[in-house]
Parts: structure tokens; C-alpha cells; sequence
């Protein structure tokens, strides 16, 4: 495979384990490439992979019972796509795993990872640490969801990932945020001539960030 020592390197979680520990890492790590698109995974499936976002990004989708689909979270580089099913040894919950843009992924054999490295306690104690930030971002997602207007859910991604919403469709950017394109675009509409943004081609620039984070904690 591909050597990942250069990503794994980056990572917080993995900075205290010895060289000996990294390298057995590398050995069950599968370094894969996943174009635009592709799904990664889809609810029901055995969690046999802790799969790590290298670069790309991934959305994490449910369908409700009305057919709608309700964005989750982004998974961005550097952090796990569904850390809480590996360790509750749970198939994935989420309806899937979206490829949104070009991706590498290290793929951990799961098994593997958990008989060598658990009995690590102070590594043990950082994963179980990692989980908890998760269980509580998705708590913010969905206070989010139910809680903020379309306005503050644009303004938190712009302040957010100004980058990331630079290269997506806005298609894409609508179903992360659970709008509708063309109330994704009205919302826009108004930034601009409230002069709290500008478009430069088809990039936004924000002319007044103070305004756009009023917006986001209303």
C-alpha cells in the first residue's frame, strides 16, 4: 500500500502511540481513492472499516420516514467517518456516506485495530474522548435543524468553510444545509444587497463578517 506515514503523522489521535505501534497501523491500512459520487457505506452494513478522511469530504445522510433526506454532518480531512458504530460494534445507522468531492480514505482494519492497540489505555482514553466530540456535534446538527432559519444556517457555513462552500454546487451546499436550491439562492440574493457579501465569478466574499455572525447566533 501506499505509505501513510505522512498522514498519519497529522493526526492528534495517533500522537501517542510508539513507532512500533504506528507501524502496525500502516500494515492493517489500506489507503483508498473514492471519486465524487461514490457511497462509502450505507445504513445496515457491518462496521468492519474506521475509515479516515485523508482529503476530500463526505456527507453523512439520513432518509426520514417522509422520504426526505436530512443532512447530518460533513466528515472533513483528518477525522473519522463513524467512530461511535466501530466502537459499539453496531452497523452503520446513517443511510450513507456521500462522496462530495474527490477523496482519499485510510481504511483500518477494525478487528485488527481494536486487539492490538485497546489494551493502550492512554490511546483508549483519546478515542473514547474523540466519540464524545462527535455524539456532541451531532447534537448541535440537529439543535441546529430545528432551531435556525435558513439565514443562520447560510451564515454559519460561510463562516464556518467559506472554502468548502466555494466548491460546491450549490445543489450540494442546499442539501447539506436541508434547503431548497432556490431558497439557498434567495438567501444569497438578500446577503448581497444587504452588502454583507459580494460575488467575485461564482466565488462569495464577505464583505462584513460581523453582520453575517449576528445572523448565525439569532
Amino acid at each position: 500500500m501506499k505509505d501513510t506515514r505522512f498522514e498519519l503523522s497529522k493526526i492528534d489521535l495517533f500522537s501517542s502511540l510508539s513507532e512500533e505501534e504506528l507501524a502496525f497501523l500502516r500494515d492493517i491500512s489500506n489507503l483508498k481513492r473514492f471519486a465524487c459520487g461514490e457511497i462509502l457505506f450505507y445504513e445496515g452494513e457491518e462496521a468492519l472499516w474506521l475509515d479516515l478522511v485523508v482529503q476530500g469530504t463526505l456527507k453523512i445522510y439520513k432518509v426520514l420516514p417522509n422520504s426526505r433526506e436530512l443532512f447530518l454532518h460533513l466528515v472533513q480531512p483528518y477525522d473519522f467517518v463513524s467512530l461511535e458504530s466501530n466502537l459499539l460494534s453496531r452497523p452503520y445507522e446513517t443511510n450513507g456516506a456521500f462522496i462530495a468531492t474527490d477523496a482519499q480514505i485510510l481504511r483500518i482494519d477494525f478487528a485488527k485495530f481494536k486487539e492490538r492497540l485497546f489494551s493502550n489505555s492512554a490511546f483508549l482514553q483519546q478515542l473514547l474522548t474523540k466519540t464524545s466530540q462527535k455524539v456532541k456535534l451531532f447534537y448541535s446538527i440537529l439543535n441546529d435543524e430545528f432551531a435556525k432559519n435558513s439565514e443562520a444556517k447560510v451564515a454559519s457555513f460561510l463562516l464556518d468553510d467559506i472554502g468548502l462552500f466555494n466548491t460546491l454546487k450549490n445543489k450540494s451546499i442546499a442539501t447539506i444545509l436541508n434547503l431548497t436550491p432556490e431558497t439557498l439562492s434567495r438567501t444569497i440574493s438578500v446577503f448581497k444587497k444587504r452588502k454583507i457579501i459580494e460575488m467575485k465569478g461564482t466565488r462569495v466574499v464577505v464583505l462584513d463578517e460581523n453582520a453575517l455572525r449576528k445572523i448565525a447566533e439569532s
